[in-house]
């Protein structure tokens, strides 16, 4: 199961970003205060998943907590423009596009939110392997003690 996660998690973080970058074309709709941050944090997301895929940091990519929080963001992202697009009330009913839209935009702050929790998320994740805890280091002091 574990060897899954990590192409889930990439395979969705691929489907929300595009998503939300294909909305671009309608900014108007949308509250840039909000959106300009979601975009360039979800890029550093992305931006550090790759550098961990590049340095190969298996302590992080094989986290289960880690891969399952961004697999459940990004299909939460990935579910509100589902619901955008393919809603029938919303799509045939009123086909107004700004109305659309604005149900995405009270979504913003929540992704918004959500992505900053898993940068610090992700960026703890890779200090805390790097830190060694205070058992390591009692133990690493008992054994240098006795050499």
């Amino acid at each position: 199961m574990r060897k899954f996660l990590l192409p889930t998690h990439l395979l969705f973080a691929f489907i929300a970003v595009a998503c939300l970058c294909l909305s671009v074309s309608d900014l108007s709709y949308f509250n840039l205060i909000i959106y300009v941050p979601l975009m360039i944090i979800l890029l550093l997301d992305v931006i550090l998943t790759l550098y961990d895929l590049v340095t190969r940091r298996q302590h992080v990519l094989e986290n289960n907590l880690y891969n399952g929080l961004h697999i459940g963001f990004y299909f939460y992202i990935t579910l509100v423009y589902i619901r955008l697009f393919f809603d029938y009330g919303m799509l045939y009913i009123n086909g107004n596009l700004a109305m659309r839209f604005v149900f995405v935009d009270y979504q913003l702050i929540f992704f918004l939110i959500g992505a900053i929790a898993l940068v610090i998320y992700h960026i703890c994740s890779e200090f805390n392997e790097s830190i060694p805890t205070t058992k390591k280091r009692k133990r690493n002091h008992k054994a240098n003690k006795i050499k």
